[in-house]
């Protein structure tokens, strides 16, 4: 699949990779300041932003991605980060495709299967799927009725990043709601083999101290696969820490590469 992105900067090649319901722009903030350094290539994941719609959606498929994305840009090796889902893939390539990766860096995400956020995932699709985009003509509209619903800001800013309004000023949902709905397992689990694979990749996983996603026990389960790596935590921040702390984690990216 030929994955749309963004890129910009100049340096050695950093591939950011999205979280569920996420977007490149998601990470543009972190991107502007990195391109200083490095050529940063902002990737839509399958089924998310700008990138091609498929019935498949899961990290084997999504890892072959990002393979195809290299070899069409003539990336021979790159610094891979990835943040929740995106952490994932990321994490699937490199077990994959070592030789690929200089350094990997996971954002609050382990190589294990969420089953306990499955309920709270379908909610918030069952709510994007059941709002009637053709009966709106403002934005406003949509967030507001995402906000009664979902009573979480920090989950409707994220959504309404998919919002996207055609050229007959309707609007739609730019992710593939019905695939992700119906491959949600494949998402909060899909780790099932990994622990038998090994690298010596150096990798970061960094973890939003108020996040429930990766907790230091499982530094355990992250060392079962990845032995180079170590495991560090932003202060007061949660899952989506590249929003709520951004200098903290630019600095520590940058630390852990440099």
């Amino acid at each position: 699949m030929k994955l749309h992105s963004t890129i910009s900067g100049e340096g050695a090649p950093l591939l950011i990779l999205h979280g569920l319901y996420g977007c490149s722009d998601n990470w543009l903030t972190i991107a502007k300041e990195l391109s200083e350094d490095f050529c940063i290539h902002r990737l839509d994941l399958r089924n998310h932003g700008r990138s091609p719609h498929s019935d498949e959606h899961n990290y084997t498929v999504m890892a072959e991605d990002i393979k195809e994305y290299m070899n069409d840009h003539e990336l021979k090796k790159a610094i891979i980060l990835g943040h929740s889902m995106g952490g994932k893939v990321a994490m699937l390539f490199t077990l994959t495709y070592p030789d690929r990766v200089d350094k990997l860096i996971v954002a609050d995400i382990a190589p294990k299967n969420y089953t306990i956020n499955y309920d709270g995932h379908i909610k918030i699709l069952d709510v994007m799927r059941s709002l009637d985009l053709d009966e709106v003509d403002r934005r406003k509209e949509i967030e507001e009725q995402l906000t009664s619903l979902l009573k979480s800001e920090k989950v409707v800013k994220l959504v309404m990043k998919n919002l996207h309004r055609k050229k007959d000023k309707t609007f739609e949902w730019r992710i593939n709601l019905p695939v992700l709905y119906d491959k949600l397992e494949n998402i909060t689990g899909g780790t099932e083999g990994w622990d038998k694979l090994q690298t010596k990749v150096p990798a970061l996983f960094i973890k939003g101290e108020n996040s429930h996603y990766l907790t230091l026990e499982d530094d355990f389960i992250i060392r079962k696969s990845f032995s180079n790596s170590e495991l560090t935590v932003i202060p007061n921040a949660g899952h989506w820490l590249h929003a709520e702390q951004p200098e903290l984690v630019i600095k520590t990216i940058l630390y852990f590469i440099k």
